[in-house]
This record gives C-alpha cells, sequence and structure tokens, in this order.
C-alpha cells in the first residue's frame, strides 16, 4: 500500500506595494532590487509593484490600499520598515496560522 503524504500549501510571495511620488518608497525600493532586505530575518522572493502602473493600480484598487509602502503575504498585511544605519529594507509577517 502506498503511503499518503500531505503537501504543504505553498508559501505565498510577498508582494511590496510602492509608488514614484513616495520618497520613503523610493528609499525602500531601491534597497529591494539591490537585495538588500529579510522578510522575518531570512531571505525571500517578493514582488514590487509599483502603484502607479496599470497593472499596479489594479492590484491597489483590489486591496483597497490608501497609503504606501504596504507589503503583504496573501491577504495578511506585513510590517515593513527600513534600517536607517543599514539601509537594509526588514519586512515582518505573521508566520502563524489563524486557528480562530
Amino acid at each position: 500500500m502506498a503511503e499518503v503524504t500531505e503537501i504543504p500549501k505553498e508559501k505565498e510571495m510577498i508582494k511590496v506595494y510602492t509608488a514614484g511620488h513616495c520618497t520613503p518608497c523610493e528609499e525602500i525600493k531601491k534597497a529591494l532590487q539591490e537585495g538588500n532586505f529579510t522578510v522575518d530575518g531570512k531571505e525571500e522572493t517578493i514582488d514590487v509593484i509599483d502603484i502607479e502602473t496599470d497593472e499596479g493600480f489594479v492590484e491597489a484598487q483590489k486591496r483597497e490600499l490608501t497609503a504606501v509602502p504596504q507589503a503583504f503575504r496573501g491577504a495578511k498585511e506585513c510590517k515593513i520598515k527600513i534600517d536607517d544605519e543599514t539601509k537594509t529594507v526588514l519586512i515582518e509577517c505573521e508566520n502563524g496560522e489563524d486557528n480562530s
């Protein structure tokens, strides 16, 4: 009899929303493009979305964004900040599952 193993749900990519008119966004975007970031203290792949593009604007409307920069893993909002000393972007997302 074959063994059945459960396949874990694939981790959703972090999406970071930015805009050209936003000075902090430009600093964050530059650091992200240079690979100078961590997500929950680890390296991960992220998707940077400029809300001033047609595609980015549509995504921002779907999420009902009212400000940038913002980061999300799936539907959950993550904290995003930049370390002033190292210029490293720190993204913190909730890792636990919602068991409510």
